[in-house]
């Protein structure tokens, strides 16, 4: 019984002595660690301005008695917000000189609460050591710190998405991700030339978002790919990669865990690969490729994909004939319109049983679609609900359920630059006369807005205006023009999106009287009336938010091209938004200018040509 005493006792008081160690001392142990010496900065607690000196400093005041686990976890955590909370970095010295860098959106509970697993977005393991950090579309400004390798044995998943002014240079944190699993920084700042080597770190990796972010005009190195072996979604959309030794790496053409495969949007430099790049990859399900354009067509490989269900390839320039060997897969969506695909639709396709979807809409296709094909369609009693062709003179479809731009797919142009509207008016722009104000000058019009000038693109926030999609002094144009109460009064294009209440941009279309748009100062204007106008001018400025304050409303850059905010494919509602999209397909534009390519031209109908 005595020894069951003095058992408990040292126990307890070896328990005890581990929790009174100082934060202080246990950071300064963690900081200056031979493990992490590649990674983290071990000089960083000497500056008493750091980020790193700041953190240590909470811990001190919040962490007394915790243990060193829990001091160690919750440095990290604070490490994180003192380093992306209202921080400058080197995108918002470009994009936003001088203004005051904006703060998190939302940081329920963080540093002042010890209980760092409460935080907003944190979620902890049994230990309290922390498994998930998702701070996506939270307002990140600032550099994503190293000390996160401090996590590297707990952290399951990080959500940094649609953070754009996150930045990261050289992630060297990823070197000790051991237990990531699920990895999502699109559309952030993060920055490498092509995918960065460090990546090889989180060998355990499952998904990866990299999608519209800088990790961009370099290759898709095969060091950094390799030992992803359990890798099965992946997301590369929205950049530029080298192709100059290959495009996509053998890690990725050959993987043996690759289901989904998404690589919208890419440019390819100096060449374009084939869509054989893509047919080596056994248990391949769904692969989004639009607007990535293609050398080729589709190649009769496709039919090794016996796993492929969902293949979109829209707007890829592909040309030649649709192989009749993807009737050897289990394809159920399939999305080829805006094409120039030729000949005749292959009769082995009716054997394509799980069918429900078909787009061939904008080809040069030929001949009538076959009969083993309608005999697929769903009042045939088959699951095909939707099929759109052209169904013009040269192609016959009795069994089609829309045709040509009806099934709603075609467009003329880019989200970002589309093409005048019925009735001679232009399908993304303000009037010259508009008012936006531009920092340090005031109240300027539309007419007179420049590339460089600083626009208030919502409540006391600027951004330079890096191009303008539509620039037309002298063009007369049919507008909207929406009076609200009080008294704002907007001309736009109807196409073009407009901010309401809640946040979201739909088409100025479906405006209706009543409805409540977003002002400059976040407050809300009711909509009194809706008219028609002629206006002269055509202007249709970018920033780097997509947004823009226009006599006093905050408006989108850029257009839907469909009546609703979120975009419609074939009878699916998606969760995409027109804003969403555009922006992203605008990516590459940006990227440009911000690398220093600012030659920007325009044609005599004011289309910019850069």
């Amino acid at each position: 019984m005595q020894l069951i005493k003095l058992l408990i006792l040292l126990i307890t008081t070896s328990t005890f002595v581990v929790s009174q160690r100082n934060p202080e001392d246990v950071i300064f142990e963690l900081q200056t660690s031979s493990e992490y010496r590649n990674v983290v900065d071990r000089n960083a607690l000497s500056d008493r301005n750091s980020y790193q000196t700041r953190a240590q400093r909470n811990a001190n005041a919040y962490m007394q008695g915790k243990t060193e686990d829990q001091i160690r976890n919750y440095y990290v955590l604070s490490c994180i917000y003192i380093a992306t909370n209202g921080v400058s970095n080197p995108r918002t010295e470009n994009d936003m000189p001088g203004q005051r860098i904006p703060r998190w959106t939302r940081s329920d509970q963080w540093i002042i609460n010890p209980d760092y697993c409460r935080w907003r977005g944190v979620k902890c393991d049994r230990n309290d050591n922390v498994r998930e950090i998702d701070l996506h579309s939270n307002n990140l400004h600032g550099s994503w710190p190293n000390e996160v390798a401090l996590l590297g044995d707990s952290l399951e998943l990080l959500e940094l998405f649609d953070n754009y002014y996150l930045y990261s240079i050289e992630p060297k944190w990823m070197l000790k991700m051991s237990e990531l699993q699920f990895l999502y920084f699109g559309t952030t700042s993060f920055e490498a030339r092509g995918a960065s080597p460090y990546l090889k770190g989180c060998t355990e990796l499952r998904e990866l978002d990299m999608s519209n972010c800088y990790w961009s005009n370099g290759p898709l190195l095969q060091e950094a790919f390799q030992p992803l072996t359990e890798l099965y979604y992946l997301d590369i959309g929205d950049n530029k990669y080298d192709t100059s030794s290959y495009s996509l790496p053998n890690a990725l053409r050959f993987s043996q865990s690759l289901e989904n495969l998404y690589m919208d949007n890419v440019l390819w430099s100096p060449s374009r690969p084939t869509l054989d790049i893509i047919t080596s990859i056994p248990l391949l399900y769904e692969t989004w490729n639009d607007y990535t354009q293609f050398s080729g067509g589709l190649p009769t490989t496709l039919g090794r994909l016996r796993q492929l269900r969902s293949f979109s390839c829209a707007y890829c320039g592909l040309t030649g004939s649709l192989p009749s060997q993807l009737s050897n897969t289990n394809i159920d969506r399939l999305w080829l319109f805006g094409n120039r695909l030729s000949g005749r639709i292959p009769s082995s396709w009716g054997n394509l049983d799980d069918l429900k979807y078909l787009y061939l809409e904008s080809n040069q296709l030929s001949g009538s679609a076959p009969s083993s094909l309608c005999s697929l369609s769903e009042n045939q009693g088959g699951d095909l609900a939707e099929l759109g062709m052209d169904c013009h003179s040269t192609i016959g479809c009795s069994c089609c359920t829309c045709c040509g731009a009806a099934c709603g797919n075609i467009i003329t142009g880019s989200p970002t630059s589309g093409p005048p509207s019925g009735g001679g008016g232009m399908a993304f722009c303000f009037s010259g006369d508009s008012l936006v104000t531009v920092k340090n000058k005031g109240l300027v019009t539309m007419s007179d807005l420049l590339l460089g000038d600083n626009v208030m693109v919502s409540n006391n926030k600027y951004e330079p205006v890096y191009s303008f999609g539509h620039k037309n002094p002298d063009t007369s144009v049919s507008y909207l023009q929406i009076g609200t109460v009080p008294g704002h009064s907007l001309v736009l294009s109807e196409g073009h999106m407009i901010t309401v209440d809640g946040g979201g941009k739909v088409p100025a279309s479906t405006i209706k009287e009543g409805d409540m748009l977003l002002t400059a100062t976040d407050e809300l204007a009711v909509v009194k009336y809706i008219r028609g106008v002629e206006r002269k001018g055509a202007f249709a400025p970018f920033t780097t938010s997509g947004t823009i304050v226009v006599n006093d409303i905050v408006a989108s850059n850029y257009i839907a091209y469909q009546s609703s905010e979120n975009l419609h494919i074939g009878g699916i509602d998606t969760t995409l938004s027109f804003q969403w999209l555009a922006h992203t397909f605008n990516s590459m534009h940006r990227l440009m200018v911000m690398g220093g390519s600012t030659n920007e031209t325009y044609t005599t109908d004011g289309v910019s040509v850069w």
